[in-house]
């Protein structure tokens, strides 16, 4: 069963005595928030992976290299 508190975006749910956010808008925000973050997050290893690759690379050709000096 819910309960409405002084404040309208919050109710109470009496079996648990939970207090819940009824703020629609508030719930998108952050999960448009956490998905940004998430992506962010993603691109962040890919660009260490990238990195390690190119650095790995690098060393590679300068082995080539020295190999037919």
């Amino acid at each position: 069963m819910i309960a409405k508190t002084d404040d309208p975006q919050f109710v109470r749910d009496l079996a648990s005595n939970a207090l819940l956010n009824t703020d629609k808008n508030a719930l998108t925000r952050n999960r448009a928030q956490r998905s940004s973050v998430q992506r962010a997050m993603s691109m962040e290893r890919e660009v260490g992976t990238l990195r390690g690759q190119v650095s790995q690379l690098t060393r590679l050709v300068e082995q080539l290299l020295n190999q037919t000096r």
